[in-house]
């Protein structure tokens, strides 16, 4: 029997799940920050706008706009 993987192909389930992603990296490095365990390097720039700002949500807009500029990237 041949397995068919599934590939997801609509926008908004592909924009869905990104965003399911995002927040679940969110919570990932709110939650090691909170239990001192440190930062991994990519998470220190939305932690140290969270420093500045105060702002923790910082972390999911950050990582959206990485995945955004190597959308960008990606084209050129």
């Amino acid at each position: 029997m041949e397995e068919t993987k599934q590939k997801i192909t609509h926008p908004v389930k592909r924009i869905l799940i990104l965003f399911i992603g995002l927040i679940f990296i969110a919570f990932g490095v709110a939650f090691s920050i909170k239990s001192n365990l440190g930062t991994s390097p990519i998470s220190s720039i939305p932690y140290a706008l969270n420093l500045i700002t105060g702002f923790s949500v910082r972390t999911m807009i950050v990582n959206f706009l990485f995945v955004v500029f190597q959308i960008i990237l990606r084209k050129q």
